[in-house]
């Protein structure tokens, strides 16, 4: 469906997308292993009748915020644990 395709991608223009979409950064930082972490799930019939490439890419997005977010919170206690030492 082009609706589809339009909207995979407008995500992976904003950093989501499938194993063949590269990332790129304005900043000249390293890429750490974290950072290229990124699962894809590749969908068999009857399955991809329910969950769509759609449907991957946004739980792909999800993912990386949710592991991002993870891994501050672990920096954050750790800047905090050795700033109370």
């Amino acid at each position: 469906d082009q609706d589809d395709q339009d909207d995979i991608d407008d995500d992976t223009t904003l950093g989501g997308g499938g194993a063949s979409t590269t990332t790129t950064s304005t900043t000249a930082s390293a890429l750490t292993a974290a950072d290229a972490l990124e699962l894809d799930l590749d969908v068999e019939w009857p399955l991809s009748i329910v969950v769509s490439r759609k449907c991957v890419v946004k739980y792909q997005l999800l993912f990386r915020h949710l592991f991002r977010t993870k891994r501050l919170e672990q920096r954050l206690l750790s800047v905090w644990t050795s700033h109370m030492a």
